[in-house]
């Protein structure tokens, strides 16, 4: 049964008469979310002036203050180079 709360109703996919994926649909949308993957990885890291100077201070009073992101190996690090957690 349909629920109410906070102004949205809350649906089983029986009741909203959703149906499955069938599994052309499935690899379809398997392909797009590869595809968009793959240029998330292929595409450069920003060049920092190219940035404006408002975000630069992004991390500032945050966890990740002082640390710094190695896109190379997609890791971060402290102030001190170490590996970050």
């Amino acid at each position: 049964m349909s629920e109410e709360a906070f102004g949205k109703i809350f649906q089983t996919a029986e009741e909203a008469s959703l149906q499955p994926l069938s599994d052309e649909e499935r690899a379809a949308e398997r392909r797009m979310f590869d595809e968009a993957r793959a240029r998330w990885h292929t595409t450069p890291p920003a060049d920092p002036a190219s940035i404006p100077e408002r975000f630069h201070d992004d991390y500032v009073g945050t966890d990740h203050e002082g640390r710094t992101y190695d896109p190379q190996t997609r890791q971060w690090y402290d102030e001190l180079g170490r590996l970050g957690k």
